[in-house]
């Protein structure tokens, strides 16, 4: 099946931010979901929704993202929310469901203003080593990128690479920073409300 999550006001069909009900397509292998990547408990409702209605997880891809800042119930911006812990927060919560169906893969559709960032997106597999579970950031630019990092056969060696033009792409020394991408991971975790243990 294929679940894409959307929020709620783009379809008007929930009362509630953090209600994660199956909705018919028209086509029963496509299920949509509520999902708002700004709301910490939609996002939760959102996995506990899929892992009880979705036996698979074979590919997860985090489209979604905003240019613009605002503020969310929660304490800090939007761009940060939707970009960045919203998806953190979802990956960890299915990675159980993807380690079970591996091989699996997520997907991160990035940007190139990864440039003027400090993330290591070689980091991103490093939790992953030996799960059976590949990860990929891509180009935003169009659809090709991503569906190529999430289909295509015999990358699996290129998992926590950068894709541009169905291509790795080098990024460059100031991305690839450990000990920053190690606090970035922490925060992170902080951020999204995942205790030590989780």
């Amino acid at each position: 099946n294929l679940v894409p999550g959307e929020r709620e006001e783009e379809r008007g069909a929930y009362d509630s931010p953090a209600l994660a009900t199956p909705q018919e397509s028209g086509n029963n292998e496509v299920i949509f979901m509520a999902l708002d990547l700004a709301s910490l408990a939609s996002v939760r409702a959102f996995a506990t929704a899929f892992l009880s209605s979705e036996p698979r997880l074979d590919i997860l891809i985090h489209n979604a993202g905003i240019s613009s800042c605002g503020r969310t119930r929660e304490p800090f911006n939007l761009l940060l929310r939707v970009n960045h812990i919203g998806p953190f927060l979802l990956t960890h919560l299915l990675l159980p469901r993807l380690k079970t169906c591996a091989p699996s893969r997520v997907v991160v559709v990035s940007s190139a203003a990864h440039r003027r960032g400090r993330l290591d997106f070689a980091r991103l597999d490093r939790p992953l080593e030996g799960t059976g579970v590949t990860c990929y950031a891509a180009h935003p630019g169009g659809a090709q990128t991503p569906l190529y990092c999430a289909l295509q056969e015999g990358i699996e060696p290129l998992s926590g690479r950068y894709f541009a033009n169905c291509h790795v792409e080098e990024v460059p020394p100031a991305a690839r920073d450990d000990r920053a991408a190690h606090r970035l991971w922490e925060a992170s975790k902080r951020l999204a409300g995942l205790g030590p243990g989780e």
